[in-house]
């Protein structure tokens, strides 16, 4: 019987075809590297959800591991990097979560606009509905979004946007070529030049990978024109939260919708969360009912393809280890 090791439940689709496969499934109640060096070296699969960490020092000890499977997109909390030396594939669901965080990111853009939360607060709840005489909101529709990262996140952001709400779109991506981008049928452009992008967008939203820390610090906020609006449902370690709360509070930034932070779980005296102009969630972008069971089924599934019929993932993040991977 093959051995499974799920660091964290999944949805019932995603555990249905483990257990039709004969698998069994173990779920640890300790994910720290300790525990996890403790017993990861029995099993024949591991599969890693949420913010779960598999290290180098985890994967090093997998002895017997001939695949890796990740409930969702991002692959920063686990070590591909090891994966890749020790000849183990590592598979993904790309695109599983796409329309799902999609939706919260223009959420947050109209949450943030509208000040959604803070007038829920201040009318409903402190019941000073004559608030409203002083509000001036404002509408997607005519403004420029800029778009960093065209992966299939960003580019169903600027769906929406464009389709949708009759916004502009200014797209930053080093991987995709101007004909990809026209082949996208959005209305607007495809810049090389990040700088141009923040200082042409009332909107930013980023998408881009864990790996581009720092990428919004204090200069790119100061490019940003006054009252613009930054949203991040990407990673929050992609932005300098000191250099946003300045400029949130000097009154550069309009507001900001956040649905990452740089520590998870976040500080909960974390000043950003203090501010009537941020929206924040707690990294929940992905976690809709559709979205989970996309999540689930694709990567149960590779791993089931891997195990029982040797065949190659689809979401496969490093496929150079494929041939030479453990049998």
């Amino acid at each position: 019987m093959k051995k499974l090791l799920l660091l964290q439940r999944m949805d019932e689709a995603g555990m249905k075809i483990l257990e039709d496969a004969g698998f069994q499934v173990d779920i640890p109640s300790d994910v720290s590297e300790e525990g996890l060096c403790a017993v990861v070296a029995e099993y024949d699969a591991i599969i890693v959800r949420g913010m779960v960490k598999l290290p180098a020092s985890v994967i090093e000890r997998a002895e017997t591991c001939k695949v890796i499977g990740r409930h969702g997109v991002g692959l920063d909390t686990i070590d591909v990097d090891a994966a890749s030396r020790a000849n183990i594939p590592v598979a993904y669901t790309p695109g599983a979560n796409a329309n799902a965080v999609a939706e919260q990111t223009v959420g947050l853009m109209l949450d943030v606009m509208k000040k959604t939360c803070s007038l829920s607060y201040k009318l409903m709840r402190e019941k000073n509905y004559q608030c409203r005489l002083n509000v001036i909101n404002s509408e997607l529709k005519g403004k420029t979004v800029g778009v960093f990262g065209l992966g299939n996140i960003g580019r169903r952001v600027a769906e929406i946007c464009t389709r949708g709400f009759g916004a502009t779109i200014i797209g930053f991506d080093p991987y995709v070529t101007q004909e990809r981008f026209d082949s996208m049928g959005l209305d607007g452009r495809l810049t090389t030049d990040m700088d141009e992008l923040l200082r042409n967008s009332n909107l930013v939203t980023l998408h881009a990978p864990g790996s581009e820390v720092g990428l919004i610090g204090e200069r790119a906020l100061s490019l940003m024109p006054e009252g613009s609006i930054l949203i991040n449902t990407a990673r929050g370690t992609l932005v300098d939260e000191a250099a946003l709360y300045a400029a949130l509070t000097n009154g550069h930034l309009a507001g900001a919708g956040l649905d990452v932070t740089a520590c998870e779980p976040p500080d909960p005296d974390n000043p950003l969360f203090t501010l009537e102009n941020v929206v924040a969630t707690p990294h929940t972008a992905a976690l809709t009912k559709e979205g989970n069971i996309n999540m689930a089924v694709g990567v149960a599934q590779q791993v089931v393809d891997v195990l029982s019929e040797g065949k190659r993932p689809w979401g496969l993040a490093n496929p150079a280890v494929w041939e030479t991977r453990r049998k």
